[in-house]
This record gives C-alpha cells, structure tokens and sequence, in this order.
C-alpha cells in the first residue's frame, strides 16, 4: 500500500493568504461600500484566483497517483490533467479580465467623488475665509 505524506509545510499557504486578505476586504469595503455590485467583484477575483492557482495541484496529484499505472493509461491521464488545467487557468483569466474591467469603472466612480468631496470641502474653506467678519 502506498502512502503519501503531507509535509506541513504546504498546509501554511492559507494563513499568509489570509493575512493579505482581511485587509483587502476592509478596504474594498470602506471605499466600495454604496457601491452595488463590489461583492461580486471581490467573488469574481476570488474564483479567478482559486481556477488560475487549481492547475497545479491537478497537475501535482494526477503524477504522484499515477505512478502504478500503466504507460498508456498513465499518458492519458497527464494529458488530460494539463487540459484541465489549461482550461482551468484560461476560463480563470477570462473571470479575472471581466472583474479588472468592472474594478476600473468603479475605481474611476470612486475616485470622482473623492475628489468633488475634496473639492467641496475646500471651496467651502475658502469661503468661509473669504467671508467678512
């Protein structure tokens, strides 16, 4: 019987992913927040990531689980393990561009009303300066 030993190493990839995360969200709210359809968009690069990032464990565990058997059947099963991944990464792209083009509509929305806020604020300053005492 074959057995296969997880090194504990991998299983620490999550937490600096995380880590990155948390951040990320907090802020994508806090600018993002009136905004209708930014969860969407935070979903969308989440599936992007995770379609993108599959290939290679497909890849990974379709030859460490393939060693036992046969020469033809073993071809078989790694050609079909990088189709899948390529098709894996390429619809990961497609759902990663289709967000990006999203991100950016909202990014320019946000960045408008920033700078009218600013521009309100400080219009408002200078005339209260301006006003006579």
């Amino acid at each position: 019987m074959i057995t296969y030993r997880v090194d504990p190493c991998i299983l620490m990839i999550p937490v600096p992913s995380l880590l990155g995360w948390i951040p990320f969200y907090f802020r994508m709210k806090r600018i993002y927040e009136n905004r209708p359809g930014w969860r969407s968009i935070l979903r969308d690069f989440h599936v992007a990531t995770f379609l993108c990032a599959a290939g290679v464990p497909i890849l990974w565990l379709t030859v460490a689980f393939s060693n036992r058997l046969p020469y033809p059947i073993r071809g078989y099963r790694s050609l079909g393990a990088v189709v899948v991944a390529a098709a894996f990464f390429i619809i990961g792209l497609r759902i990663y561009r289709a967000a990006q083009r999203r991100i950016a509509a909202m990014q320019r929305d946000a960045a408008v009303r920033i700078a009218r806020e600013f521009l309100r604020r400080r219009n408002t300053l200078e005339l209260s300066r301006q006003a006579p005492e």
